[in-house]
């Protein structure tokens, strides 16, 4: 996945992670710069020793830039409309994701990760993803 993600991906592409962060696609997709990643971010979450806490903290370091990094569900389709391709990595099969990602095949599947190339300067993506006017 991360090898066809650093194949596929432009270089102003912003990649999106849902509801994990994953370490290892950083590394092998060779990304040069942070991702964001949506969660809920609910207090048990962050309070417990895991991803989630580990991201929470590092925002302390640059609170300016964790508003775009640390995003809650309902400020996905938001950021994806603001970029004209982004990729999205998340859990396959799709679950909890916006009902518009589970009718959007993933470009690549991988055992229960999936990646997905959103083109949100295509007009029916656009609509799926309620995004404003030009």
């Amino acid at each position: 996945l991360a090898e066809n993600l650093r194949a596929w991906k432009g270089p102003r592409d912003p990649v999106i992670f849902l509801d994990n962060f994953y370490y290892d696609v950083m590394f092998y997709a060779r990304l040069d710069a942070p991702v964001s990643v949506v969660n809920r971010w609910l207090p048990a979450d962050v309070m417990k020793d895991s991803w989630p806490r580990e991201l929470f903290d590092a925002a302390r370091f640059a609170p300016a830039d964790s508003a775009r990094r640390l995003l809650l569900p309902d400020e996905l389709e938001p950021a994806l409309c603001g970029a004209q391709s982004s990729w999205l990595i998340g859990p396959w099969p799709v679950s909890a994701a916006p009902a518009w990602l589970a009718d959007q095949p993933p470009a690549y599947q991988s055992g229960t990760t999936a990646l997905w190339h959103i083109v949100a300067t295509a007009p029916a993506t656009r609509v799926a993803l309620h995004c404003l006017p030009d």
